[in-house]
């Protein structure tokens, strides 16, 4: 919250997500999806075979929600 506004807005057993403000600046995107890739590798590690940080960067500088999932 403090850096990028994000509250959270849904919560399941294995997935959270958070609503923001504006998505990501690109300056900041990269950190951003490194941070939560140590938070959450599921997404990645998991996802689909395009999955990849800089995707994800570029989806949180796309985006105002953020997903996170664990198996």
């Amino acid at each position: 919250f403090e850096q990028y506004g994000a509250v959270p807005a849904v919560m399941t057993h294995d997935e959270l997500e958070f609503l923001l403000p504006t998505p990501v600046s690109q300056e900041k995107a990269m950190d951003a999806a490194v941070e939560q890739y140590g938070f959450c590798p599921d997404v990645i590690d998991q996802g689909p075979e395009e999955a990849t940080v800089g995707a994800l960067a570029d989806v949180l500088r796309q985006s105002t929600v953020w997903y996170f999932w664990w198996d």
